[in-house]
């Protein structure tokens, strides 16, 4: 009985009657304005996605989608992906969800299957899904028509019995099998279960994409519980430290990975989950290693253990992990989620005792209604409940079981241990794979006569190993295989395009024979281990050239287990997967070099690799307080310049709105963990006889918390860092805060301090409450805030959940930084800049004024701000459509815009004005500024100079392109400047004579959120401002927004008004002017590679319609093209390539795989250019037509054809190539046959080497194939 029933007693109850988006509606009505969903800042409350769902599901109805039919789902991880799941719901049916990776045969099996006749899509996707005659909606350019529909919920009656979602596994018949899964399998995975308690407060990642059933637990148990679904990129989740960074950035609080990826992740980043509540993992058999080293370095709150089939609705059984003995040898799956059974039973159906094993049957709530199209596969999955375990003649004659096929055993505790399968279903990465569906798909090809897979493990890394019985048609008389590389990459290439990536074998073995069982059977466990002498697919081994090859080889040999690895070996075709990557990322960092996981799936070579990857320096930072004196950096001489005798009040500040009650003491606490870790916060300055001078005080401040009843009366002291203000019974909140905040502002001091105060702001009841941070500048910049907020709520949750706080490692420290510049101020490298800042400024003209004087009157006090905008879709042509046109930034149409203004105001072509850089640019690979808190701005002059013709003259792209090329001369982002300026004696003297810029101008980006709100105030009144005029924009609400400040003491705000006027006037111009048809063209610093000027490049590409690329000749080319134009006439370079075709072949498509080749590499759409350039270059173009020679020779005896060939190759080597009229080849395809092909490539040997031949014939047998998913 207690096998039976005790450990069975899992019965809660929930709301099992309704449907998943009936639950969703109630969520709504309780919380309409809480976030439900955030993809990377894109959000939607939980009213705004249930009203596009609405619209969506009337949008389906009146495509006659309704109760019962099922819809394909084919998007990326978006908010287009929830929207259209809750849509298909709420019109009363169910999704099928189809991943974009997938190979379009398997996709086309999918839909064809289902009966699917709508699939919704995005536009970027449809060029990879399969050719079909379904609607296909596209949930983001459709987006506009759909959104006229109603937005009301539907009145659709749906039961939780009906069919939810359609998921599709590996299926041991060689297809996959289609899992019908109801509202009720999903209510009871997330309704009053006992693994855990979700709640309003909780944000849960997605990393799951839809096709994976983990998705299911991941979307649907935040959004039927209040919460937020965090989504998470697939880049981001494979890397532990940009994973690591997203779940503090988001403050991510329940998260589920498979046991692979789990492993990775703890073994590189111990305490990577510390932060969280619960973290779910399961999906294959665990190691308990990393699990034990998770729980020392400090685990989540929960550590839950899962398991679960598909058929029985994601998750079926939870142990919640709260040690690992050294002695164990593996985690137990637990017992039976709440509404779950679980029964252990033997070949007859007979229950099994405590510890022995048996096949681990399921029933319950959570059971799909079976298999899609598979009546016979259902009857023997899904079994009528055995009356052996039918307690108390219960009647069971409605319930079922579904056999899962794994072998299992009871612990005396109640608790279910894995043991491995019974069939030949294996698990890799969290996906089921049958390996009878990969050997069946092997056996249709027709060089293959038996194919047996196996998955292989070796030091806990997992990969599936094919065997090939070949057949004799795939023979040579000797019983070798023919052509035996190119014909196994054809059975991998083949695979690629039927069969998910997880499901290709990583290594091919080719046997005589396979072993045999006694009856008969293919006996895989007697089955050669994988050797690599034998491994087949791989290419030539080249030895690795450079230090970083010859280490990443190394790497890669020891995580792939192989003997060696050459310089043009893949990485997946050694067995190379996802998981594996991060071992190889971890391991190349230990030597000192960077990657990223895209970095691997894109360069999958070690040559390719070798050539993107960053060596890191080895240089640590300190982690522990930074002390001690340090040199000025420029930015800060720059405001002692200025602000020397009323320095305390130059601040930056915040203002956060706080959605959770703060303790007060536990806020005291966070600030303390902060001024010990930001060593820029414990800055401290004092005048000396030789200037300011700076100090990072070695002392923590003594934190007292002021609790002040009177914010009018309040005095803040020295220590008292963190204040509290209770306004809840204050008439008027909005003055109090002003009120408030210049206390705050007024009250730093650099000397003595402090230089940071926070306060924490009561509003009252139904009132979000507030904190306002104050920081001096001379400690902090912007990207310094990016850091900050996110450590503040870091650390109080820590110290809130009774955790030590622990940040992220510290960066190089602002003291490193400081000597570091002080002591490059003085390179010779940095002597070459100086002409650079001293060019252009000996004659400028100073702005004109109305009124006042310049230099008494332009203060703080008297500034006024005068705001103009673009509109909406004015501002999307801007950053969108504009920039490609002369290939330009942002930034560079604004300036010239700004440019045009001023000369219109002052008749002058010149402008010299102020920009400003982050400053954080690596000028030296030992230093990292990463995480450092400080002021790092880089100011520099820039003297900008219209072209000295008329503007109707030379034409607003002219003059574009003119500004462009004066920015682009701009050396190091503008660094520099400041060095010489302030930290070179020499130098200083020099540039500080030069005319001063008096105007200033920073274009602040896109911004999104509201994390840099403030209340201003904050320099004091009194100061001068820094420019004349300062022009701030930034890219808010869709609409770019420009800033214009001035001294109402200098001039009257109609001067201003039409200097900002005229602004926008050229600004919307050059808009007009770039989306015109006659708009376009390159500039030199477009092809730095080059020394062009811009009417040689003129000359050569005109508005370079058809250009891409232009780049100087290697060596071996500039040879060629020299004895190409010595002797025109040898034909020596001119090379022909012929090779016989056999069987059908279908021209259209072998043209087309050219013409995929053609757009895939540059060098085939290249042609040189010589003359008017003082160097040969070589021009890439876009679109370029290629030249086919098609006869038909079947007429001809075989002795004519022969002739006829000989005298076709004459004739086209007597023809020979225009070199700069590519492109550079021609191609001959003659009949010789029915089915019998004569293919002739001819071309020029400037383009390509023999390596390359075999590089592009690969993929021209791909692209036949139509097997472009497999393409580098």
């Amino acid at each position: 009985r207690q096998i039976l029933v005790d450990w069975n007693d899992t019965q809660s109850d929930y709301p099992a009657h309704k449907s998943i988006h009936q639950l969703f509606e109630e969520q709504v009505e309780r919380a309409p304005n809480k976030i439900a969903v955030d993809f990377d800042g894109e959000q939607l409350t939980y009213r705004e996605l249930n009203t596009r769902a609405n619209q969506l599901a009337h949008y389906l109805q009146a495509l006659g989608v309704g109760a019962g039919s099922l819809v394909g789902i084919c998007v990326e991880r978006s908010l287009d992906m929830v929207v259209g799941m809750l849509g298909i719901l709420k019109v009363g049916g169910a999704y099928l969800p189809l991943d974009p990776s997938y190979p379009s045969e398997r996709l086309a099996f999918m839909i064809h299957d289902a009966s699917v006749s709508v699939l919704l899509s995005q536009a970027h996707l449809l060029d990879s899904l399969p050719q079909s005659s379904i609607h296909t909606i596209c949930l983001d350019t459709n987006w506009a028509g759909i959104a006229t529909h109603r937005d009301e919920n539907l009145a659709v009656p749906v039961k939780s019995e009906n069919l939810a979602y359609v998921i599709y596994t590996s299926g041991s018949t060689g297809q996959p099998k289609g899992i019908l899964v109801p509202h009720l399998g999903i209510n009871r995975l997330i309704n009053n279960t006992n693994y855990i308690e979700i709640q309003p407060s909780d944000r849960i990642a997605q990393l799951s994409n839809a096709s994976f059933d983990a998705a299911t637990f991941e979307i649907w148990g935040a959004l039927i519980h209040g919460a937020t679904l965090i989504g998470v990129d697939r880049e981001t989740s494979l890397s532990p430290l940009e994973l690591a960074q997203k779940l503090q950035q988001d403050k991510i609080t329940i998260l589920f990975q498979t046991t692979a990826l789990f492993n990775q992740m703890v073994n590189l980043v111990p305490d990577i989950f510390r932060s969280l509540r619960y973290v779910l993992f399961g999906g294959e058999a665990v190691d308990p290693a990393p699990v034990r080293k998770l729980l020392q370095a400090g685990g989540p709150e929960k550590l839950l253990h899962v398991y679960g089939p598909t058929e029985s609705t994601t998750y079926s059984t939870w142990y919640s992990v709260q040690e690992v003995s050294e002695i164990a040898t593996t985690i137990p799956i637990g017992g039976p989620i709440a509404n779950t059974q679980v029964y252990i039973l033997d070949q007859h159906l007979q229950p099994v005792p405590v510890g022995v094993p048996g096949e681990l049957h399921i029933g319950g709530d959570g059971l799909a209604s079976g298999y899609l199209n598979r009546p016979a596969l259902t009857a023997e999955k899904f079994i009528s409940f055995p009356s052996s375990i039918t307690p108390d003649k219960e009647d069971t004659s409605e319930q079922r079981l579904y056999k899962t096929g794994d072998l299992v055993r009871w612990l005396p505790d109640g608790n279910i241990e894995f043991l491995g399968r019974i069939d030949n279903q294996v698990k890799l990465r969290g996906f089921r794979i049958e390996l009878g569906e990969i050997e069946a798909m092997l056996s249709q090809h027709a060089m293959v006569q038996q194919a047996a897979v196996i998955l292989d493990e070796k030091e806990g890394h997992k990969q599936l190993v094919a065997y090939i019985v070949l057949h004799p048609t795939a023979l040579r008389p000797d019983g070798k295989m023919a052509a035996e590389e190119s014909s196994l990459a054809e059975l991998r290439i083949f695979l690629q395009g039927k069969l998910p990536e997880y499901m290709v074998p990583n290594l091919f073995m080719i046997l005589e024979r396979f072993p045999l069982t006694p009856n008969g059977k293919v006996d895989h466990r007697a089955l050669p281990k994988p050797d690599n002498a034998e491994l087949v697919g791989r290419n030539e081994f080249v030895s690795p050239e450079t230090k970083t090859e010859e280490l990443l080889a190394t790497i890669w040999a020891e995580v792939l287990g192989v003997k060696q690895v050459g310089r043009f070996d893949n990485f997946f075709e050694l067995g190379g997967d996802s998981i594996i990557s991060l071992q190889v990322i971890s391991r190349a960092q230990a030597k000192g070099i960077h990657l990223t996981p895209r970095q691997l799936f894109e360069a999958q070579t070690i040559v390719d690799l070798a050539g993107v990857a960053q060596q890191e320096s080895t240089v640590q930072a300190e982690q522990g307080l930074v002390t001690g004196e340090l040199p000025l950096t420029p930015i800060q001489h720059w405001f002692f310049e200025r602000y020397e005798s009323r320095p305390h009040h130059f601040n930056q500040s915040v203002l956060l709105p706080v959605t959770q009650e703060i303790e007060p003491e536990l806020l005291l606490q966070t600030i303390g963990v902060l001024l010990a870790h930001h060593d820029g916060l414990r800055l401290r300055f004092t005048p000396g006889e030789h200037g300011w001078q700076q100090r990072l005080s070695d002392e923590l401040p003594e934190l007292i918390i002021s609790c002040c009843a009177d914010y009018a009366q309040a005095t803040l002291r020295p220590t008292e860092i963190v204040s509290v203000f209770n306004l809840s019974t204050v008439a008027e909140p909005q003055s109090a805060l002003e009120v408030i905040n210049h206390k705050l502002q007024a009250s730093l001091n650099i000397t003595d301090g402090p230089l940071m105060r926070v306060a924490l702001i009561q509003m009252g009841p139904d009132q979000d409450d507030l904190l306002l941070w104050v920081i001096h500048h001379l400690a902090v910049d912007l990207v310094s805030w990016r850091l900050l907020i996110p450590d503040l709520w870091a650390v109080y949750e820590q110290l809130e959940q009774g955790q030590t706080p622990q940040l992220a490692a510290k960066s190089s420290s602002v003291k490193t930084w400081a000597a570091w510049l002080s002591e490059y101020a003085y390179s010779e490298t940095l002597q070459t800049e100086l002409a650079h800042w001293q060019k252009g400024r000996e004659e400028i003209n100073s702005l004109p004024i109305d009124k006042g004087d310049r230099q008494e009157h332009n203060a703080v006090a008297s500034a006024a701000t005068i705001e103009t905008a673009l509109t909406v879709a004015e501002t999307q042509a801007l950053l969108q459509d504009v920039p490609a046109v002369y290939h330009t930034q942002v930034n560079d149409i604004l300036l010239t815009a700004v440019t045009l203004a001023f000369a219109q105001w002052t008749g002058n072509k010149t402008l010299l004005l102020d920009l400003e850089g982050h400053g954080r640019d690596g000028l030296s690979d030992a230093l990292d500024l990463s995480r450092t808190v400080g002021w790092f701005t880089a100011a520099y002059p820039v003297s900008l100079q219209l072209p000295a013709a008329s503007l109707a003259h030379n034409g607003l792209g002219e003059v574009l392109k003119t500004i462009k090329e004066q920015l682009r001369q701009i050396p190091n982002k503008g660094v520099g400047y400041g060095l010489l300026r302030y930290l070179n004696e020499t130098n200083g003297k020099q540039l500080s004579s030069l005319p001063q810029a008096e105007v200033s101008f920073n274009y602040g980006g896109q911004f999104q959120g509201s994390e840099m709100q403030s209340l201003g105030g904050e320099w004091a009144a009194e100061l001068p401002l820094s420019h004349l005029i300062s022009i701030n924009g930034l890219v808010a609400n869709q609409q770019l927004s420009m800033t214009w400040s001035y001294s109402q003491n200098l001039y009257e705000p109609e001067t201003i008004e039409e200097l900002a006027k005229g602004f926008i006037s050229a600004l919307r111009d050059l808009i007009a002017h770039c989306l015109s048809p006659e708009a376009g063209g390159y500039s030199p610093s477009d092809f730095p590679l080059l020394q062009l000027n811009q009417a040689q490049l003129d000359h050569i590409v005109g508005r370079g319609e058809n250009v891409t690329q232009m780049y100087p000749l290697a060596p071996m080319q500039a040879g060629m093209l020299f004895h190409t134009l010595y002797t025109p006439n040898d034909g020596a370079y001119l090379q022909q390539i012929g090779f016989h075709l056999r069987g059908a072949l279908d021209v259209v498509r072998f043209q087309q795989a050219w013409e995929g080749l053609l757009n895939r590499h540059p060098i085939l759409r290249t042609g040189f250019v010589w003359q008017g350039v003082d160097t040969p270059l070589q021009v890439v173009y876009k679109d370029l037509t290629l030249a086919w020679d098609i006869q038909d020779w079947r007429g001809l005896s075989s002795s004519v054809q022969e002739s006829e060939l000989s005298n076709l190759l004459a004739k086209e080597r007597a023809k020979g190539f225009d070199l700069n009229q590519p492109p550079l080849m021609r191609f001959s395809l003659l009949r010789l046959g029915d089915t019998h092909y004569q293919f002739v490539w001819h071309f020029h040997h400037l383009l390509l080497d023999g390596w390359s031949m075999a590089i592009l014939f690969g993929e021209l047998f791909a692209l036949y194939k139509e097997n472009t998913a497999t393409l580098p």
